[in-house]
């Protein structure tokens, strides 16, 4: 719950440091979001803003995965150039966790402020607590107010049947008038959730084999996978032979200029 309010605030701001990397066509933003040690929030805000990729937590940073990246900012930057196509702002999200205290944003745009070479330059923007606020969205409000209904009737039935069963088993009229509720069943100790389309009350013994405790997330990342969806849409591992021929230029320009 509060999921979609902080994926649209995301998503603004995105949008906005996207017109300004535009403004300055060939810039790409390094945009630092929160989500502890799950990676939903990069993800969904990188397919949501158009972003070129993200970086999460549970595939980590490596010097591999910078290296391809890079290698796709230049090959994209260079065909536009020597095509003479406007380029426009291009943004990579990061997981405030993901990389560690050894990759951090500052770290990630640096690099490749220098790998591109005056091809394309690198800031970095961090959203902080900016994505915790704002106006409950329609959705968010609407799933409130369907968890809310659902967890009160749950509640007032499991009410009803330990009084119920007080009630077969007391004689003493002030129990029955006045009844206090225990139970010492397992399965009232629950959590109300979505699953799928459906609202699901579940036992929290039941969740403890899907919650990684120590990181504080569920196990069954269902999300994952449209991580690459985001590339896909970015044109990763895409290219033409104008696209091709462009990028050897722009590498052969650079050797020689570094000879």
């Amino acid at each position: 719950l509060g999921c979609d309010t902080a994926l649209n605030c995301i998503v603004d701001a995105c949008d906005t440091i996207k017109q300004s990397a535009s403004s300055n066509r060939k810039r790409v933003f390094v945009v630092e979001v929160q989500g502890g040690n799950c990676g939903y929030l990069s993800v969904m805000g990188a397919l949501a803003s158009g972003a070129s990729s993200c970086y999460i937590p549970e595939e980590g940073i490596t010097l591999d995965a910078l290296q391809k990246d890079i290698n796709h900012l230049v090959k994209r930057y260079a065909y536009e150039e020597t095509a003479n196509i406007p380029s426009y702002g291009r943004l990579i999200l990061r997981n405030e966790t993901a990389g560690n205290k050894t990759y951090t944003t500052e770290v990630i745009s640096s690099i490749l402020k220098e790998e591109g070479k005056g091809l394309f330059d690198s800031r970095s923007a961090v959203l902080g607590h900016l994505q915790q606020g704002g106006i409950p969205s329609p959705l968010d409000r609407i799933r409130a107010t369907r968890l809310t209904v659902n967890c009160v009737d749950w509640l007032q039935d499991i009410a009803f049947k330990a009084i119920d069963e007080l009630n077969s088993k007391s004689s003493n009229l002030s129990d029955i008038r006045t009844p206090t509720v225990f139970t010492k069943d397992n399965a009232t100790a629950a959590v109300i959730g979505i699953c799928g389309a459906d609202i699901r009350i579940t036992p929290i013994l039941d969740l403890l084999s899907e919650t990684n405790l120590n990181k504080r997330k569920g196990t069954n990342e269902w999300w994952l996978g449209l991580k690459d969806l985001t590339k896909t849409l970015a044109k990763y591992d895409f290219e033409t032979e104008e696209e091709r021929a462009a990028l050897e230029k722009v590498l052969g320009d650079r050797k020689q200029a570094t000879v």
